[in-house]
C-alpha cells in the first residue's frame, strides 16, 4: 500500500473499508502514520466526508491533523490515496 505524505505530521494511507447493507461504502479506514514520534492513528471517514476539502480538513483537525490542499490538490491527494484499491472488511 502506498502512503501519502499530505500533512506536516503524518502520513496517510487506506488499505480498507467498511461496507454498508446495500453494498456501499460506510466509511474509509484511513491510517494516520506519524513522521517523528507518536501513535498511529486510525480515522473512520465517510465518503462524503472524503469528497470534500473542508470536510476532510475537519475530520483531520478532530484527531489534531493540519491538511492544508485546496480543491484541486486534494482531488490529486484522494487519487494517490485510492492508487490502490482499499478492501472490503
Amino acid at each position: 500500500m502506498t502512503a501519502i505524505d499530505v500533512t506536516e505530521t503524518h502520513f496517510l494511507e487506506c488499505r480498507s473499508y467498511r461496507g454498508n447493507a446495500v453494498g456501499t461504502v460506510a466509511y474509509y479506514v484511513i491510517n494516520a502514520l506519524p513522521k517523528q514520534e507518536g501513535v498511529p492513528k486510525v480515522i473512520h471517514v465517510t465518503p462524503r466526508e472524503l469528497a470534500s476539502h473542508n470536510a476532510f480538513k475537519m475530520v483531520l483537525l478532530r484527531h489534531r491533523i493540519l491538511y492544508t490542499a485546496s480543491r484541486s490538490e486534494h482531488g490529486k491527494n484522494l487519487m494517490q490515496l485510492f492508487k490502490v484499491p482499499p478492501q472490503s472488511v
